[in-house]
């Protein structure tokens, strides 16, 4: 065991500044292309977040304007329409088509 510590001793010796400023200038090379890495995830990530939302709000507006135009077309307001509405929303989720298809169908 005594052996094993003089031999990092002397190794721990044997490092020159040069020694240092090269084991430093890789560390930092490595640093580097890690943040590379990091930063091209997070920018992706966060074009893939953008892209879903504003596709969410597309769904919520076509489902919304879908609804407006059975109100129009049935005279439905209150209740009525809200039953129609939750319809729309369950057919959208038992059947292929969206909930916003379904709302059409009833226009």
């Amino acid at each position: 065991m005594t052996w094993q510590r003089t031999d990092r001793l002397r190794s721990a010796r044997s490092w020159t500044p040069k020694k240092t400023e090269k084991a430093m200038s890789r560390f930092s090379s490595y640093a580097k292309t890690a943040m590379a890495g990091v930063k091209t995830a997070i920018v992706t990530g966060s074009t893939a977040m953008t892209a879903m939302a504003g596709y969410s709000i597309k769904v919520g507006t076509d489902f919304e304007a879908a609804m407006s135009k059975v109100s129009a077309i049935s005279g439905a307001t209150g209740d009525d329409l809200q039953k129609l509405t939750d319809k729309a929303k369950e057919m959208g989720a038992k059947t292929k088509f969206s909930a916003a298809q379904s709302a059409e169908a009833f226009s």
